[in-house]
Order: structure tokens, then C-alpha cells, then sequence
């Protein structure tokens, strides 16, 4: 979610250089937090579901945080893969992340339900 709104962020054309602070959020500034709401989100939505086997629910949120840690690390990881490869990085960045979030979400699943 966090490298999809990079993308989005860097598609979206902006001045290159900014003069003085604006007194208005600008779209780069929606877009970014927007997408930093949603990793944070759907981190901990995905930690707190798949934790559903475990009874006690300090351990379902500590996992839940650490879900939101570990988006947070992944979407930082696409500073240097945006400064290296662009927008073409990126998408392979962000197909990269899907990719492996589907198979730790099925293997995760997997363990839940047996």
C-alpha cells in the first residue's frame, strides 16, 4: 500500500523545486499520507485476523504492531529502489511485495486453521 502511493506520488507532475512551505496541502502531501494510513491499516488488520487462533489478545495486538512495523521497513525500502530505478523499479518493487505478501498470507492462513 505504502509503494503503491509512491508510485501514485511520483506519477503525479509537481514543481521541482519548492520555494516556501505552502499553507494548503497539495496533492503529493494527500496521496502520501493517504497511502501511509492505509499500510498502517491494513498491517494491522491483516496481524489481528490471522492471529484469530491465539486466545490472548495482548499477543494478537504485539503481533498486530509488528505488522505495522514490518509495513513500515517494506515501504522504506522503496527510497532507495525509487532513487535507483524510478517508476519502472518501483512497479517491480511493488509486484515483488505482492507477490511475497500473497505467499506469506497463505502460508500464515495454512498455519492458522490447522
Amino acid at each position: 500500500m505504502i509503494t503503491l502511493g509512491v508510485i501514485v506520488l511520483r506519477s503525479i507532475p509537481g514543481q521541482e523545486a519548492i520555494q516556501e512551505i505552502p499553507d494548503h496541502l497539495t496533492a503529493q502531501d494527500v496521496v502520501l499520507q493517504v497511502s501511509l494510513l492505509g499500510g498502517v491499516v491494513v498491517a494491522a488488520t491483516s496481524g489481528w485476523l490471522l492471529t484469530r487462533a491465539i486466545p490472548d489478545y495482548y499477543r494478537r495486538g504485539l503481533t498486530a504492531a509488528l505488522g505495522v512495523l514490518g509495513s513500515f521497513i517494506l515501504g522504506g525500502m522503496a527510497l532507495p529502489v525509487d532513487m535507483v530505478g524510478h517508476r519502472v523499479g518501483l512497479s517491480v518493487h511493488l509486484i515483488a511485495l505482492i507477490a511475497l505478501g500473497n505467499y506469506a498470507f497463505r502460508k500464515a492462513r495454512r498455519a492458522a486453521t490447522s
